[in-house]
């Protein structure tokens, strides 16, 4: 493996408001089309309120370097905007522009896709606006994704509406909007009373019109004791937790229902954290997962700084789990027809006296032309308390479920968490060329564009 390309595609400021430049991690803003790659930047707007404070920007990769062919100068939003594309050269970017007043904190919002060329990027887009099952009225909230069947011209796309569950809409290759729904989330029995554990950032994936969602829970603290410590740690009265992921399918989204929410991982006993990395389905019908486990991560308080966050951790896990060594890891599995046939521990770290701890932070999958899928990962090394560093790796999942070792990739900016890559959920084509969109963290705010010949 070569890393050919290191470059900064674009910076940007801290929009107050919760989201940031990576904030849709279940789908990707980085496309290629041909011979045409594509990016989705967001840009905060001078002396707007949040929350609706930013603006959508869509570049192009061209010889002379990333070149912004459009930037939002009309409508407000929050949240960054995914793209996805088509080999015919059709480009969509999802926005969900505000319909408020800009002195409006939070309110409506109108889900949306603009159609770009690839053949021609600095055309005005054409605007599509999805039909819905049911007359709903969206927010500035949307932890929207969505996903395409590139060779067959379709496309889903869902959006969150509060905390029962996602709308989801498939624009058919004819250009009509023919199937729709409402993706109810599943249950947590252990909360009194019982409540849906609301699904976010979660991975989409389309194939013949048969539809996969795989995604963390993101809800509020469940244990009473737990959430009362945190607030006397924190003074916030509200304490979000990732605890599960599941999976979900459809064999046909236009006539047959959603399964029955699979689980996949449970750290609701330790205090844990979990997060889905990625999805993809192969061409013999399994879907292969990707997801981060901790058995003990604090998770749920936002906004303190550093060093004050990792002592508010400390102290909660010294009440409630003074003796568990902690564990983190990057998991796989394998499914068919929606039942678990092989899981896999692909990189491990623990909390060891005087030793190194390796976290591994973030994992996506590059599938080649050939079938051969590699998992690209960061790992966050820690040297003591005060010091540490990431590093990048690759390693080859065999068809049959081994896994080579992992190789170090030699990049002068390494990727930290929530980094995109060219994915086939977006359009991108299986490629030798693994392509990649994140931030590191020797610069702050600036995203940056990789690319690595793979295979």
């Amino acid at each position: 493996m070569s890393v050919e390309v290191e470059e900064v595609v674009y910076r940007y400021q801290d929009a107050g408001n919760g989201a940031n430049a990576l904030w849709c991690s279940g789908s990707s803003c980085l496309v290629r089309i041909g011979n045409d790659l594509f990016a989705s930047g967001m840009e905060v707007i001078p002396h707007a309120k949040p929350l609706n404070n930013c603006r959508w920007l869509l570049f192009q990769r061209t010889a002379s370097g990333w070149r912004l062919w459009h930037k939002d100068l009309r409508e407000r939003t929050r949240e960054p905007c995914p793209l996805v594309g088509f080999s015919g050269g059709r480009l969509l970017l999802s926005v969900n522009p505000a319909r408020t007043t800009p002195d409006a904190y939070s309110g409506p919002a109108e889900p949306q896709l603009l159609e770009f060329s690839a053949a021609d990027p600095v055309a005005p887009p054409k605007v599509w606006s999805p039909r819905w099952s049911a007359a709903v009225v969206f927010t500035e909230h949307s932890y929207r994704n969505l996903a395409v069947d590139r060779e067959r011209g379709e496309l889903i796309v869902f959006h969150n509406l509060n905390y029962d569950g996602a709308y989801w809409s498939l624009l058919d290759r004819q250009g009509a909007w023919s199937a729709r729904g409402h993706l109810l989330w599943p249950v947590g029995e252990h909360y009194h009373p019982p409540q849906p554990l609301r699904l976010c950032y979660y991975n989409v994936f389309l194939d013949d019109r048969a539809a996969y969602v795989w995604g963390a829970s993101d809800t509020v603290e469940s244990v009473d004791s737990w959430k009362k410590f945190k607030f006397e740690l924190s003074g916030q009265e509200w304490a979000y937790v990732f605890r599960y992921v599941f999976f979900s399918w459809t064999p046909d989204v236009t006539c047959e229902p959603f399964r029955p929410w699979l689980e996949i991982a449970n750290v609701e006993p330790t205090a844990g954290y979990v997060r889905n990395c990625d999805l993809w389905v192969s061409s013999d019908g399994a879907a292969h997962l990707l997801w981060l486990e901790h058995d003990r991560y604090f998770m749920g308080v936002r906004n303190f700084p550093k060093p004050r966050a990792d002592d508010i951790e400390q102290r909660f896990h010294e009440k409630f789990f003074p003796h568990r060594r902690r564990t983190y890891t990057l998991n796989y599995a394998v499914l068919r027809e929606g039942q678990v046939v092989g899981k896999w521990v692909l990189a491990r770290g623990s909390e060891e006296s005087s030793q190194l701890v390796e976290i591994p932070k973030w994992g996506r999958f590059q599938v080649l032309p050939d079938g051969r899928l590699f998992v690209f990962f960061s790992v966050d090394i820690l040297l003591d308390g005060a010091n540490s560093f990431t590093e990048n790796r690759c390693l080859e999942i065999q068809p049959n479920g081994d896994v080579g070792g992992a190789i170090k990739l030699p990049l002068r900016h390494p990727f930290t968490e929530y980094f995109f890559t060219a994915t086939p959920r977006a359009g991108s084509p299986p490629s030798n060329m693994m392509e990649l969109l994140g931030e590191c963290r020797d610069e702050p705010r600036t995203v940056r564009y990789a690319r690595i010949q793979v295979g």
